[in-house]
């Protein structure tokens, strides 16, 4: 039973004194990485580099998928410029016609 000190207090004071008394220190992985990152700028490049080829290769395979949402959208445009384009056409028609007539 740890009495009074909660296990944190305990475990915050059990590496205090481990590393007093064995003169050592202790680091995560995570900190490590952002040291070497920090000391080592190319190779945050290169990381951002390969994030960005890979975002452009995700972006181009999703271009030819036609359920997307903005596949969809597309193609509502699309149909909607040639609807008007038609409607237009058959107004020009029409005053074609009319203008004979008159």
């Amino acid at each position: 039973m740890l009495g009074p000190m909660g296990h944190h207090e305990f475990e915050k004071r059990w590496r205090t004194e481990h590393v007093k008394r064995d003169n050592a220190s202790f680091m995560t992985v995570k900190d490590m990485d952002r040291i070497e990152k920090r000391l080592n700028p190319s190779a945050v490049s290169d990381e951002r580099a390969e994030r960005l080829r890979l975002k452009q290769l995700s972006d181009a395979r999703v271009t030819k998928w036609p359920n997307t949402l903005e596949a969809e959208r597309a193609k509502k445009e699309r149909e909607k410029e040639e609807r008007e384009l038609r409607e237009e056409e058959r107004k020009k028609e029409i005053d074609r016609v009319q203008v004979r007539q008159g």
